[in-house]
């Protein structure tokens, strides 16, 4: 995926409330892709490790959007073809599932810390 075909599937396909925080983060001068490529995932599973996950940004008090729908949606997906793209930029962290392509985006859930998250050496320890 690149960043214009990104533009497109949140501007056509992405919830209304979402729209305009996901343009900001994909039109924001320091967005990246976190990973290269959509990342196929087992939805089940995956719904069980994002709770985990919205349960470390609740009590991290991060603000969010988007993970009780998603993990909804996972949860109860019968699909073996959910896939996810990851991406940052202006201060937020996203992922965007979707079901075999991204014009059938299933879900976004959204992350931004209080402040920006340190940097980290190869290993992944904080600078």
């Amino acid at each position: 995926m690149i960043k214009k075909e990104l533009e497109n599937v949140i501007r056509t396909r992405a919830n209304s409330t979402d729209v305009a925080q996901l343009r900001e983060i994909v039109m924001s001068p320091d967005f990246r892709f976190v990973n290269s490529a959509s990342v196929s995932v087992e939805p089940k599973q995956e719904a069980e490790q994002m709770k985990i996950h919205y349960d470390s940004v609740l009590n991290s008090g991060f603000e969010n959007w988007g993970f009780e729908s998603t993990i909804e949606k996972l949860s109860i997906s019968q699909s073996e073809n959910i896939q996810f793209i990851g991406f940052k930029g202006a201060g937020y962290s996203a992922k965007l599932y979707f079901e075999g392509i991204p014009e059938k985006v299933i879900g976004v859930i959204v992350t931004r810390r209080p402040s920006v998250s340190p940097a980290i050496d190869q290993s992944g320890k904080a600078l």
